[in-house]
């Protein structure tokens, strides 16, 4: 048997080296897997070992340390409880096999908390070490989520980390929920491992406890052709090895965080539902868990309604679901799964992965604090020092006349004394109020109707004592049907993508009036180039993408990637990330369906990258 151990920060396990002028003999080592054991030598496809309070730290079961009895042990298929003096037995079937230990409330795992066998029918022995822990309420924890990790982003990575260290509060332990490299899913074992080590490495850095969710990422080649060929450490066998159990459960005082596998494969490939031997595993799990105790799920992909889901919830009847925390989307959204709130994480990567620029609020990672069974949730971002979240106006919504302004900004400590809000150098004060324990609720009225059509800066500043502010900007798109005077330097070229095009009569219109017609030939994604003249041009542009009408309907126009070019140059509609793929709709007032760019000349967008 070949075990690698390796401890919940994902390093190896401490090892004991033998007394001073001994050697480590046969005969001691025999000796020390005996204890391990309990007793004698496991037979084929037994695992045996011991649970126990390591008093004097050494991670070895000796003299003076506590057996833990009724303590879970399980192999993500079983489960078994540990009697009066720590021992258990799992029987273990042929394959590869990960073993790891349920930590009981008030104790937390002082050295390896899970050990991968190469093969499970081979049997072994271990012995988990747990110390004792004071863990009182309320629980403060950190979710991150889609981290991509790779090396060109080691340095933002490393910012992520020593944000949530700055917290001024006693935040216990952090949870990554799956996507933790970019991107597995395409490479052989070979190429894969080091991104896997380079994860492992830089998570050290961090000086809290970290558990792993598996996500889609971490799957080793499941996006490579069937022709390669398959073998040690494919599909989910090298996390396993690296990172551990992809179904397990951590304890924190009552609390009971249950991590789930949300990635099945079939025939090889992946999809993004719950895995139903996860789902298994989990119900057999939460056939131990009182009813009065809360239970947080860990997922990468959001839980839905697919039969794994539904044997889920149904093993979650009379239980008490305080909430779930997953990932995937890349988004921050708040829905309700199981009459518990399901929180979608945004991505530690929104700087480096996925459709960039995203939108201008906090997504870095979530802060959480659960207390009398309640979750309590803040989104923070860990490229500033105080997170802002405007809930209201919408940065996708078009604003005319007085515009309501709603939205959070992050207070762990109570400091913030004032809001205030400011369009185009006019500032309103915010009513404040204290919203949870976590931030600050403020709200005010912004009066648009004297500004011309453009893009203009929402600007927000808190303030503290002692002469501290910080800021943040949102862009607000603001058509009161007022042009402002505006002379284009010179022609410009509007660029865009499109699909959809399956004819001809499918139009583009400028500020009204007709400028192009979309090629019919048109394949999908592929780059249209249309000349603007100067005249034509305005402060604001509204660009209307239009289709055209087929028997029984429309086009299914969509467009992406749209850019007016001017002198060097170019600007877009600052509400849509640029590869943000957009479909024809229908108009309120009725019509063809059409997609709307506006496109605003005079507004410097620092955050859309330049040719």
């Amino acid at each position: 048997m070949r075990a690698a151990l390796r401890d919940y920060g994902g390093r190896p396990a401490a090892r004991v080296p033998p007394p001073s002028g001994r050697p480590a003999g046969r005969a001691l080592l025999l000796a020390l897997l005996c204890v391990l054991a309990g007793a004698l030598p496991a037979a084929a496809g037994t695992f045996r070992g011991r649970v126990f309070l390591d008093t004097n730290g050494n991670q070895v079961w000796d003299a003076g340390d506590r057996p833990v009895g009724g303590c879970l042990v399980s192999d993500e298929r079983s489960l078994a409880r540990t009697s009066a003096d720590g021992r258990f037995q799992l029987e273990l079937p042929p394959g590869p096999a990960v073993v790891f230990v349920v930590n009981p409330p008030d104790t937390w795992p002082a050295g390896a908390w899970w050990v991968h066998l190469e093969e499970g029918a081979a049997g072994g022995a271990h012995a988990f070490p747990l110390r004792a822990q004071e863990q009182p309420e309320p629980l403060y924890f950190v979710q991150g989520t889609d981290i991509h990790l790779r090396p060109d982003v080691v340095a933002s990575y490393r910012r992520y980390l020593a944000h949530i260290e700055a917290l001024p509060l006693p935040v216990r332990f952090v949870v990554h929920t799956g996507d933790l490299v970019a991107d597995a899913t395409m490479l052989p074992p070979l190429l894969a491992r080091p991104l896997f080590a380079l994860y492992e490495r830089e998570s050290q850095a961090l000086r809290l406890p970290l558990r792993h969710v598996m996500g889609n990422h971490e799957v080793v080649g499941c996006g490579l052709p069937a022709a390669f060929a398959r073998g040690q450490d494919w599909g989910k066998a090298l996390y396993r090895r690296r990172l551990g159990p992809a179904s397990y459960a951590f304890r924190y005082g009552r609390a009971h965080f249950i991590a789930l596998d949300g990635t099945t494969l079939r025939d090889g490939k992946p999809y993004y539902t719950l895995d139903p031997d996860s789902a298994a595993w989990a119900a057999r799990y939460l056939a131990e868990v009182p009813a009065d105790e809360p239970v947080v799920l860990l997922v990468h992909e959001p839980l839905g309604a697919t039969a794994a889901d539904q044997r889920l919830l149904e093993a979650l009847r009379g239980k008490r679901l305080a909430g779930v925390l997953c990932g995937h989307g890349h988004a921050r959204t708040l829905s309700t799964w199981g009459g518990a709130p399901q929180v979608m994480g945004g991505a530690v990567s929104y700087p480096w992965h996925g459709l960039l620029p995203f939108p201008p609020q906090p997504r870095g990672y979530v802060l959480y604090r659960l207390g009398a069974g309640r979750l309590e949730h803040l989104f923070l971002d860990w490229a500033t020092e105080r997170s802002f979240d405007i809930t209201r106006p919408l940065f996708t919504e078009v604003l005319t006349g007085r515009q309501a302004v709603r939205g959070l900004v992050s207070d762990l400590q109570g400091t913030i004394t004032t809001v205030a809000c400011a369009v185009a150098g006019r500032a309103v004060p915010a009513t404040v109020r204290r919203h949870g324990t976590l931030a600050q609720a403020f709200s005010a009225e912004v009066d648009l109707s004297p500004l011309a059509d453009g893009v203009y800066d929402l600007v927000v500043t808190a303030r503290a004592g002692a002469g501290q502010e910080w800021r943040h900007s949102q862009p607000l798109l603001v058509v009161n049907g007022r042009q402002s005077r505006f002379t284009a330097a010179g022609p410009a070229t509007l660029r865009f993508r499109v699909a959809g095009v399956t004819g001809a009569g499918n139009t583009v219109l400028l500020n009204g009036e007709t400028l192009a017609a979309i090629p019919a030939g048109t394949r999908p994604t592929e780059e249209v180039t249309v000349p603007v003249p100067a005249d034509r041009l305005r402060r604001l542009n509204t660009i209307l993408f239009r289709a055209a009408p087929r028997e029984g309907g429309y086009d299914p126009l969509s467009i992406q990637a749209v850019w007016l070019h001017l002198g060097d140059r170019r600007y877009r509609d600052v509400r849509f990330a640029p590869l943000q793929r957009r479909a024809a709709r229908p108009p309120r007032d009725g019509g063809a369906p059409e997609v709307a760019a506006y496109i605003d000349l005079t507004y410097h967008d620092a955050r859309a990258p330049q040719p």
